[in-house]
């Protein structure tokens, strides 16, 4: 069950990882096309690339391409200001899911497994006789008793 859980789950996550990155790289390659063709030849693709990026990711650096007079860019700039936004925020709550749902959860049930243990005391544990071994043996199920009582002797617990 664990492992059909950790597959689905590994599955997902790389799923969503794969499209907050294609989201990303797809305003990012939008944004500098739409900044390139604003301006034509007064920007080089590297200032559109520039200002996409600082946009995206919320920088604020300065406007490399003057926007003041130009409201179509500016309305363009707040469109791709809340789209980069809305994919990053997607990224990192994947990357959350996937750093506290993976590893937080198995070192949390083991070290509950752990304690639980250490609390255990005057037990014994009998490996390969339990109840499907002795049905596979077609053995009494009483058999698994007596290799207990025998284990209790053997130690010299009383009961």
């Amino acid at each position: 069950m664990i492992g059909k859980f950790s597959d689905r789950f590994r599955r997902r996550i790389y799923f969503n990882f794969g499209w907050s990155l294609l989201g990303f790289s797809a305003i990012v390659v939008i944004g500098t096309l739409r900044y390139k063709l604003l301006e034509g030849d007064r920007y080089s693709a590297l200032d559109a690339l520039f200002m996409t990026v600082i946009t995206v990711l919320t920088i604020g650096y300065e406007e490399t391409i003057d926007l003041h007079n130009n409201p179509s860019g500016q309305i363009f700039t707040m469109g791709i200001a809340f789209a980069g936004v809305g994919v990053m925020t997607y990224f990192f709550s994947t990357v959350t899911a996937f750093i506290l749902e993976s590893d937080l959860d198995v070192t949390l049930r083991r070290r509950r497994m752990e304690k639980t243990i250490k609390k255990l005391s005057g037990h014994f544990i009998v490996c390969g006789f339990g109840h499907d071994t002795a049905a596979r043996r077609h053995l009494p199920r009483r058999d698994a008793a007596r290799g207990e009582q025998a284990a209790r002797r053997e130690s010299g617990d009383p009961r």
